[in-house]
């Protein structure tokens, strides 16, 4: 098994620029390359760890252009030989993992470093994840940390963001804090002062 590891990984490192769009930084590259290409705890029964990588190579790719769903359950589906039930299960699980960890990426390069974890009320969540997503006392939902997720997995005891469990539908918004607006606020009136003196100098 862990020689299968260490060439899932190598395999992964060679890719992960191939997975991800050139739009994106360095920093969000290697975050999803780590929570998603290169994550073997998101294991599919009876797949191997190459097979896995081959289809997240371009499930990650696929997420961050656009792509529906229909068209991504096509491309498993004849990839991989499969039914077209087990491809659309993969389909919605895989592209929610994916757009979890682009998320995650991205906020957490803009310096956000909390989110409110939403809970589709639907009487087919989990009962874990209904607690996780319960409406706590300031009337929005339970706040949790990128960096210290809550437990997703009661059973196992796994950690994670929203998304990331089996079939989880759960999703996040990011939470702005005092901190984060007061940078910001910074950062504007920087690029303002800025701007100001080189319209200034060129008298536009």
């Amino acid at each position: 098994m862990q020689d299968l590891q260490d060439r899932v990984y190598k395999n992964a490192k060679a890719k992960k620029i191939e997975l991800i769009t050139p739009k994106l930084t360095e920093f969000r590259k290697n975050i999803i390359a780590q929570k998603y290409t290169e994550n073997l705890e998101f294991w599919i029964k009876n797949w191997t760890g190459e097979e896995i990588v081959k289809m997240r190579d371009v499930v990650g790719q696929m997420v961050n252009e656009g792509k529906s769903l229909i068209t991504i359950r096509e491309y498993i589906a004849k990839e991989f030989g499969i039914s077209q039930r087990h491809a659309k299960f993969l389909a919605r699980n895989e592209s929610a993992i994916a757009t979890s960890a682009y998320l995650s990426a991205k906020y957490q390069e803009e310096g956000i470093r909390s989110f409110r974890w939403i809970v589709n009320l639907d009487n087919r969540e989990r009962p874990w994840h209904r607690i996780l997503g319960t409406v706590g006392a300031n009337g929005k939902g339970n706040i949790y940390r990128f960096d210290d997720p809550p437990v997703i997995n009661d059973k196992t005891g796994k950690k994670g963001l929203p998304g990331e469990d089996y079939n989880c539908r759960c999703t996040f918004v990011p939470v702005l804090d005092k901190e984060w607006l007061e940078n910001r606020k910074k950062i504007y009136k920087a690029q303002n002062s800025l701007t100001g003196r080189i319209k200034k100098f060129f008298n536009i």
